[in-house]
């Protein structure tokens, strides 16, 4: 009895060896946490027992700490017994870390997606440097103080408008974020 506990524990710790900060992937939460989503989603495509995927586990996880709030990340297990999404796309090996976008003009829907295989260093700060880059943004800029075009837009769609005042040149990972959480509900203005 003891024994087949022990085998079951290892078995739910396999499938997420990450905190409650990284989405453990699989086909029941696919469509909800990808394809639905409006937010990007970085995920990690591994085999939870490979060694190189156990070496980008804390590096992983420090990305999913300092991204906390503006980003998806997230962990599909190869080693699951369900069939990888065909989104997902082909994976020749583990770890292969691909980024989820939704595509900027594409109506109500959010499921077309954008999927960039992230090329660069496996650490953290290099994966949240290139996350924050390429997340969505739906802000609407504004250079020297002419609102008319901005004020005509939430006019003719009804929505209520934000001013955002900054005189940062890259606008943050946190208001790209709210910018898509609130797309088609209300329209924000960044203000140089």
């Amino acid at each position: 009895q003891l024994d087949h506990s022990l085998q079951f524990a290892t078995s739910v710790e396999a499938s997420n060896p990450f905190s409650s900060n990284v989405i453990a992937l699989n086909s029941t939460n696919w469509k909800d946490e990808v394809v639905d989503s409006p937010h990007a989603v970085f995920i990690n495509i591994c085999r939870s027992g490979w060694g190189y995927c156990q070496l980008l586990a804390p590096e992983w996880e420090k990305l999913a700490q300092a991204t906390k709030g503006t980003a998806k990340i997230a962990y599909w297990d190869t080693e699951e017994r369900s069939r990888p999404p065909a989104l997902l796309g082909e994976i020749q090996g583990t770890p292969t870390i691909r980024l989820f976008t939704p595509k900027i003009k594409q109506g109500d829907s959010n499921a077309k997606k954008i999927v960039t295989d992230y090329p660069y260093e496996r650490k953290a700060a290099d994966m949240k440097n290139f996350l924050e880059s390429s997340m969505p943004s739906f802000l609407e800029s504004v250079k020297g103080g002419d609102l008319s075009k901005f004020q005509d837009k939430a006019n003719k769609y009804g929505l209520p408008q934000v001013f955002i005042f900054t005189s940062k040149a890259k606008t943050i990972p946190m208001l790209k974020y709210l910018s898509t959480e609130f797309r088609r509900r209300l329209l924000i203005a960044e203000i140089h």
